[in-house]
């Protein structure tokens, strides 16, 4: 199987950026809401903005307390730095797909394929540092633990 040369590439990687469409993902009720939004790029960008903050916020809020309570029935606190270290990515996953789709929606005239790499890489940093310091919470739970006398 031949190797794909460099120009096919980019075109994959400038593909992958524009191809997600969210129409078949869009509830049967807000689907004039959302062609109207279409009309007006800008206006549909920023009303994503303010509802993916809104929608990120409210899960972190609703994930986290539902979470917690769950966790506080438990007896180790193992389960509590998983959570903690939850809120974070979940924000940032939920915030910056709400702003890829904004910029899918504002159909600049460039700049948008770097803008949604941009995003997209924030999803990932935030979940490689948040796993990070989840593995180091995890970590110091286990060196404070009574049982685990090999972790120092």
């Amino acid at each position: 199987m031949a190797e794909p040369t460099q120009a096919e590439e980019e075109v994959f990687v400038e593909d992958l950026a524009t191809q997600f469409d969210a129409t078949p993902w869009i509830p049967e009720p807000l689907l004039p809401t959302w062609e109207f939004l279409h009309t007006y790029p800008l206006v549909g960008a920023l009303a994503l903005v303010i509802v993916s903050f809104l929608l990120a916020y409210g899960m972190r809020g609703i994930v986290l307390v539902g979470l917690l309570r769950i966790a506080s029935r438990s007896k180790n606190q193992f389960d509590d730095v998983v959570i903690t270290n939850l809120k974070k990515p979940v924000f940032m996953t939920i915030l910056n797909l709400g702003l890829i789709l904004a910029v899918q929606v504002a159909q600049l005239p460039f700049g948008s394929s770097f803008l949604i790499h941009v995003f997209a890489s924030a999803i990932i940093v935030s979940w490689m540092l948040n796993l990070l310091r989840l593995s180091t919470g995890l970590l110091d739970r286990l060196a404070l633990s009574a049982r685990a006398t090999l972790v120092e």
